[in-house]
């Protein structure tokens, strides 16, 4: 290795297995490794797409100096390759199989051998089609910038100088506003806040728990609603199951209401206010019967045959789904005034408000997925029959859009209760069925209409309490340098096939010789075998 002074290691766990890669080469006294040498450590394009996002920036090709348009996949082409004698040895013996796959193996090195030029006229033509387009857009990005990227350049080369040493400094190729925190982020600095005050440990979880119970009694009513009226016994006894399950967590929780709430008080005549079913969102575009009748049959059947047992019900005979939580937002900020509980309230809010940002996203994810599968499955399928495939997949989606719903429209209602009937709610806007349509501004390019048409509130929810400007300066720095390095990727490949010009002739020079001696070796051999027996 005299001379090379950077090499790059691709690997499909790099971001576990580099973690004492170089400390344990170092360190082995059968490795030996030149001091200065330079160890890039990444991941092949194949596998890093499923590892976590900051993998992509940490250890993709796309964005390591001197990696080209590698793809660091080597092994997997040659298994594509062998995926077709499969089935031809299944059934061998061990012995067999093995010299089945190596003389595979080495007819696929000699077809690289001897296809090498023709591999190289294939990358060339792709670089002269693909090289100009990405300049063009490199070029495109610094003119409507201006000034900006010269900050960014000098902010990119420090970052590759320091890649080695810390991996977050690759962090500026991704997006750089921080997302808001979700409800398990917030619960654990509430918890964190609880032990370093020495306050009661345990309140931010208790009320997280009772979040949680919301969420399992939104789900549950709406599984009742959409059985429909004529429900079979196996369904209804799954239903019972999930109430037996629900019935555990709320006495749980009910249990603990007197340590963190009441500290040996009585509750009183203090009024419970309700969360509503949010039934209004049951099928955003009309997949399914969602008639009234239907849906009040089926909770009729339901409550019918569940008269039998009173196990399933809660205070005031009222289905387990349908009890109320003795949440601090459940009781009002009256009562949390008069109680001395306006402490908690703060936290109760603050998990509301995560959990608010949780319920957008997945909208947004699910939302965006609904559109592709219209766009890419439903929207050119010669037949519009609602129990195909892609049709199921679609349901599928929408009924994440209603969850999400339903948890975004209670998490309103109790940060209502918690701030007081007449506080602003301008930062959390009311959902309602005409934010969550798949409209044809996520459907694609073709539909008119759309040269004034704008997003609605949910795709940027969040964002307000960011400095005007700030999110779109990020995505522009982030563009500007992704598009930088896709064009030195590019501009690598023409380097790397121009090197490769040489090294390939010279490489079959190499070969002709080492043959021609090697052949002459041996007719020499055959004249004068007794001086080679010496030898």
């Amino acid at each position: 290795m005299t001379g090379i002074k950077r090499v790059l290691i691709l690997y499909d766990i790099m971001c576990h297995y580099g973690v004492h890669l170089v400390k344990r080469i170092t360190d082995s006294k059968l490795l030996p490794i030149i001091e200065e040498l330079e160890i890039l450590m990444g991941i092949g394009l194949f596998h890093v797409h499923g590892h976590k996002d900051t993998c992509l920036c940490h250890f993709s090709p796309s964005y390591i100096i001197g990696a080209g348009l590698t793809d660091g996949e080597m092994i997997e082409w040659l298994w594509s390759a062998l995926n077709e004698i499969l089935w031809s040895t299944c059934s061998m013996s061990l012995p067999h199989r093995q010299e089945v796959l190596d003389s595979h193996i080495n007819y696929s090195n000699w077809k690289k051998l001897i296809k090498i030029v023709f591999q190289m006229t294939i990358r060339w033509k792709r670089v002269i089609a693909g090289l100009p387009v990405s300049t063009q857009a490199f070029k495109g990005s610094s003119d409507s910038f201006g000034p900006a990227t010269v900050g960014w350049g000098l902010q990119e080369q420090l970052a590759q100088s320091m890649q080695t040493e810390d991996l977050k400094v690759m962090d500026i190729y991704d997006n750089l506003v921080d997302k808001a925190p979700s409800r398990v982020e917030v619960q654990q600095q509430l918890a964190i806040i609880e032990e370093q005050n020495n306050e009661l440990c345990g309140k931010a979880a208790w009320l997280s728990l009772g979040l949680q119970i919301q969420e399992k009694q939104l789900t549950i009513r709406y599984d009742v609603r959409k059985a429909g009226p004529n429900t079979s016994p196996e369904v209804l006894n799954g239903f019972d199951e999930q109430r037996a399950r629900l019935l555990k967590q709320i006495d749980d929780f009910h249990h603990q209401v007197e340590h963190f709430l009441l500290y040996n008080q009585q509750l009183g005549d203090a009024p419970l206010f309700p969360i509503d079913s949010f039934a209004a969102f049951d099928d955003v575009d009309d997949l399914g019967d969602t008639s009234c009748d239907a849906v009040e049959s089926c909770k009729a059947k339901s409550r019918k045959k569940h008269n039998l047992g009173g196990w399933h019900r809660g205070l005031g005979g009222a289905l387990i789904e349908e009890q109320d939580i003795m949440l601090l937002s459940t009781l009002g900020l009256a009562w949390c005034g008069e109680n001395g509980c306006l402490a908690a309230v703060d936290k109760e809010l603050q998990l509301h408000i995560a959990q608010v940002h949780d319920a957008i996203q997945k909208i947004c994810l699910a939302l965006g997925f609904k559109a592709a599968l219209y766009r890419t499955k439903v929207y050119y399928a010669q037949k519009k029959w609602t129990k195909s495939r892609a049709w199921g997949e679609v349901i599928i989606q929408e009924g994440k859009v209603q969850e999400s719903a339903w948890i975004y429209s209670a998490c309103h209602k109790a940060v209502k209760y918690l701030r007081g009937l007449e506080a602003s709610m301008d930062d959390l806007p009311l959902l309602s069925r005409e934010h969550l349509g798949v409209h044809n501004l996520l459907l694609g390019a073709e539909p008119r209409g759309q040269r004034n048409t704008q997003l609605l509130w949910v795709w940027s929810f969040g964002r307000w309490n960011v400095p005007e400007g700030t999110w779109i300066d990020d995505f522009n720095h982030v563009h500007w340098l992704r598009a930088k390095a896709q064009f030195d990727r590019w501009k690598e490949e023409e380097q790397n096939l121009w090197h490769e010009a040489e090294w390939v002739p010279r490489f079959f020079d190499h070969k002709s010789s080492f043959w021609g001696a090697l052949c002459q070796s041996t007719a020499e051999a055959e004249t004068k075998p007794e001086i080679y027996k010496k030898q």
